[in-house]
């Protein structure tokens, strides 16, 4: 920790890295303890938690591993211009944005199946029950397919070297 400190440059007109680490770790903290808030609030009122708050905590992990491996890639270079990395931090910039894609895929449906979770348990219509129902297997389906995209965007065994050119397109992936 104390290195990726160090290693954090100031931000500059070469360097806004360090705004994405502020960002990210400002939001990180104001959605955990939003969480935290729902879950203690919930289960003092309730006495018990359901399924959507399990995949509400699941989110706001995979949201903290998210974080962690972009903060990794800050230390590496994001945020820099290219050509001022060496060759190490670049490998390293790349598994650490590879490391951080599935997490990031995971939150997001977490986050989408604990709505729909929620949704589910406070409509009382059938035919409302449907079309959630509908959303919540085709959110499933995508996080599989796009988790299983993202682990393997690249030849192995070197899925996370991008600039190879042996990758598919990940820009068309995430534009869903």
């Amino acid at each position: 920790m104390l290195e990726m400190v160090a290693r954090s440059p100031v931000v500059s007109p070469n360097s806004k890295g360090p705004i994405v680490n502020l960002v990210g770790w400002i939001a990180m903290v104001i959605m955990c303890l939003s969480v935290i808030t729902v879950l203690i609030s919930k289960y003092i009122m309730l006495r018990k938690l359901t399924w959507n708050d399990f995949l509400l905590t699941l989110a706001m992990l995979f949201s903290i591993g998210q974080t962690v491996a972009t903060s990794d890639q800050v230390a590496a270079g994001l945020g820099r211009h290219l050509a001022s990395l060496s060759a190490a931090d670049y490998v390293t910039f790349q598994k650490a944005g590879y490391a951080a894609s599935i997490p990031y895929i995971a939150a997001l449906a977490c986050a989408k199946g604990s709505t729909l979770i929620l949704l589910l348990g406070i409509t009382r219509l059938a035919n409302h029950r449907k079309p959630i129902l509908a959303v919540a297997g085709f959110v499933v389906i995508w996080a599989v397919c796009a988790i299983i995209a993202s682990a393997f965007q690249c030849n192995l065994p070197h899925a996370w070297a991008y600039e190879t050119g042996k990758c598919f397109n990940q820009v068309g992936q995430y534009a869903v």
